[in-house]
Order: C-alpha cells, then structure tokens, then sequence
C-alpha cells in the first residue's frame, strides 16, 4: 500500500525503489497496485513540475565535448572487479585502483 500510495501520489517509482531497499525497479513494480499507464503518467507528471522548478539550461542538449567527457568519465572508472559507484563529475577516493585518465587516452 506504501509503494501505491507513494508513486500515485507522485513519488518517482525509482525513488520508492530506493526507498523501500529493491535492487531493480521490477520488484517495486510488483508491489504497485497501478496501471502502467497510470505509473508513467504519475513519473511524466513529476518531471513536467521538476523541470518548471529548475533553469532551462540544465535541460539542453550536450555539446560533443560534454557527451565525450561524460563517457570517458565511466571508462575510466572500471576497476578489477567491476565499475566504481561514485556520481559523475566527482573526485575518485580509489586513488591506485581506478584507471587514470592517461591510460584512456585523456
């Protein structure tokens, strides 16, 4: 009953994902007493009033560089054992594991 009262009242469903401790979004989707339409309704419907909030710049296109940089900052990223978590454009605490921009050619 959380999970649909949360996402009907406009909670986005992979914020009550979080919220509620599922690793995908399937498994809140099971939880939810809603109609798919009315999910990506309820989701468009947040966004719409987010970006009213927010400065029409920070939803342009990227330039070139800014999409190059963007995948480049995940390449280098990938560690032995997988990929590190951390949010893009952040420094990297993993100072001998990750890949150093030199070795991808940065």
């Amino acid at each position: 009953m959380f999970a649909t009262e949360a996402v009907t009242g406009g909670l986005p469903v992979h914020i009550a994902a979080r919220i509620l401790g599922h690793k995908t979004l399937t498994t809140t989707q099971a939880y939810l007493a809603v109609f798919q339409d009315d999910l990506v309704r309820t989701y468009r419907g947040f966004l719409d009033r987010r970006r009213a909030d927010r400065p029409q710049e920070e939803y342009r296109e990227p330039t070139e560089q800014e999409w190059r940089d963007f995948q480049q900052h995940f390449e280098r990223r990938k560690v032995s054992l997988g990929t590190c978590g951390r949010p893009y454009g952040t420094p990297c605490k993993h100072e001998h594991a990750c890949l150093t921009e030199l070795a991808v050619g940065g």
